[in-house]
This record gives C-alpha cells, sequence and structure tokens, in this order.
C-alpha cells in the first residue's frame, strides 16, 4: 500500500474514532488514491448451456464459419477429436427461383438430418458447408453419402 493511501487510513480511522463526520470531499479523496486495480468479476454459466436448440448450428456468413473452421483447427491441436468438413453443389441449369427453391429443401434436409453440435453454413444459392464434429472421416463419408441419397431420392434427381 503507498503512503498517501495510509495516511488517508490513519485520517479515515481518526474520524471514524473521535466520531466526526467524514466530508464528501475526503471520502471522494479514496477514488484518486486507487492504485488502478481491476476487479474481475465472475460468473458460472453451466445449467445455460443444457437449453440450446437441438440440430446442426446454422452458421450465417461465411466469415464466421471461416473463423469457426480456424477455432477448431486450434482445438483439434488440443483434444485431437475428429472433424470432418464437407461440402454440398447443387449441379443444375435450372432458373434462379427454381434453383433458390431446391436450395432451400437441401437446407431443411442438412438442418434435420445433422446432430447438435455440427456446423451448416450456406455458402452460395449452390453451394453449403458442413463441418461435423466428433466423426473419423469414413463414418462422415456415410453421412455425406446419406444426406445425397436423401435429397436425389426425394427430389428424383441425380443432377441437382
Amino acid at each position: 500500500m503507498n503512503t498517501a493511501k495510509q495516511k488517508y487510513n490513519e485520517l479515515i480511522s481518526m474520524y471514524e474514532k473521535n466520531n466526526l463526520i467524514i466530508r464528501h470531499s475526503i471520502k471522494n479523496l479514496k477514488r484518486k488514491l486507487s492504485d488502478n486495480t481491476v476487479e474481475l468479476r465472475e460468473e458460472i454459466i453451466d445449467n445455460k448451456l443444457e437449453k440450446d436448440p437441438e440440430g446442426a448450428y446454422i452458421c450465417r456468413d461465411r466469415s464466421t464459419f471461416r473463423d469457426i473452421i480456424k477455432l477448431e483447427k486450434r482445438r483439434f491441436k488440443r483434444d485431437k477429436r475428429p472433424r470432418c468438413l464437407a461440402h454440398f453443389r447443387l449441379k443444375s441449369d435450372l432458373d434462379k427461383n427454381e434453383l433458390k427453391k431446391y436450395s432451400q429443401k437441401l437446407f431443411k434436409i442438412l438442418t434435420n438430418q445433422l446432430r447438435a453440435g455440427d456446423l451448416i453454413c450456406h455458402w452460395r444459392i449452390k453451394h453449403f458447408n458442413i463441418l461435423l464434429m466428433d466423426i473419423e472421416k469414413q463414418e462422415s463419408k456415410k453421412v455425406v453419402k446419406r444426406i445425397k441419397r436423401y435429397f436425389n431420392s426425394k427430389y428424383n434427381s441425380d443432377n441437382k
């Protein structure tokens, strides 16, 4: 503790012992004498994470998706849990409105088929990137194949 603070504490102590009223100007000195420490307050947020909605996380923009990928690469170095990145592309000569309709259908399939913790990013009208968490490469290939098969069977097309 610095000497100015010590003198302040002695002064306050003297006022209190003698039942004197401490003037506001003296009380305000305490702020000026602080040693510029910062207090960190914390809150444990344990149960709030359990209430997250089911299903894959939908990433609305490419920049955030890229940042999450970078974060997951770093996390992989630490925990060695497998992650796989997959890309879906609609191949079609349809006009933009029809293509948009099929894109929405694929998006719905992805949101229904993927697990909580997986990540979906609608990259462009024809493109979707997904990040599958805690899954080996062979298993991720099965997931991608299942989604492709489901989409093609539901919409009766191999070229969309």
